[in-house]
Formats: C-alpha cells, sequence, structure tokens
C-alpha cells in the first residue's frame, strides 16, 4: 500500500521520480522500489519523503481514510459544439473524458475526483483547448496558457 500512496502523493504533487530523489539524497531507482515495494524504507527516510511532499507519514502508509471521493459536475454551454470533453491532472492529462450533449444543448458529465486537492483541467471542444467559461479560477500551465482550477475540500 505504501507504494501506491506515494505515487499518488508523488504524483498530485507533480514530482517526478528523479526530482523527489533530488530532494531526498536518494537514487531514482530507489524511488521506483520503493514505489513497487520491493524495498523495505527507513522510518527516518518516511518522515524525510512525508515533509518533502507536504503530508504527513500516515497519508504514505495508510492512504488518508479522511478524503472522500467527490462528483464534480463539468458542464459545457455551447450547443454548436460537435465533440466536448474534459481532461485534466486527475487523468494525467492523456485521457479525455467525454461530455454528453442534453435536449437543452448543453453538455455535462459528473466526474468523480480522490476527494480534496487543487485539481487543474481544460475542455477539449471540437478540437481546440477551453478553459472553463464557468470558473474563473485559472493558473499559467508550463506552456503559457491558462488551466481552469477547482478547489476541492
Amino acid at each position: 500500500m505504501f507504494g501506491e500512496n506515494l505515487k499518488r502523493v508523488r504524483q498530485k504533487r507533480k514530482f517526478t521520480q528523479k526530482k523527489l530523489a533530488e530532494e531526498l539524497g536518494v537514487s531514482r531507482q530507489a524511488i521506483c522500489l520503493w514505489e513497487s515495494n520491493k524495498r523495505e524504507l527507513k522510518a527516518s527516510v518516511l518522515k524525510d519523503i512525508a515533509k518533502v511532499l507536504g503530508v504527513k507519514a500516515d497519508e504514505l502508509m495508510k492512504g488518508d481514510s479522511s478524503k472522500e471521493e467527490k462528483a464534480i459536475d463539468f458542464i459545457w454551454p455551447c450547443p454548436n459544439a460537435s465533440e466536448v470533453a474534459v481532461i485534466g491532472d486527475f487523468t494525467g492529462w492523456n485521457r479525455k473524458i467525454p461530455l454528453k450533449r442534453f435536449k437543452d444543448g448543453v453538455w455535462r458529465r459528473k466526474v468523480t475526483l480522490p476527494g480534496p486537492g487543487r485539481y487543474e483541467y481544460k475542455f477539449f471542444v471540437d478540437g481546440e483547448w477551453q478553459i472553463d467559461p464557468h470558473n474563473k479560477a485559472t493558473v499559467f500551465n508550463p506552456h503559457g496558457t491558462l488551466n481552469s482550477v477547482k478547489e476541492l475540500v
């Protein structure tokens, strides 16, 4: 369980294995072995990992049971679109989640997110990236464009 939790938290915090390894002063291979549960972990290293990732050690060891999944509505208000999807860090930016057009012309999809946290996303509308017109919260991404942001508490 530790390995899966480490990988989940590391990716959510946007750390690569290499970046985390550099912060901890260990090899990238050590991170890989911990994530695959093939290497035991010293308590002192666990504390260091938790500090670098900004979480409690318990979250890495057991998972955070206080974090419940939340279903979020994604809405795109353009009846003229022929294809609408949402994509974000909650999909690893590599899987589009298609929205469905309803009779009123509005595109909708309920997506279950892992729980409290900050999620960046965009809509993919007829082949073009778009920020959420219903959400003013945005951040710049590494490409110099904006992503929409949802904060779940």
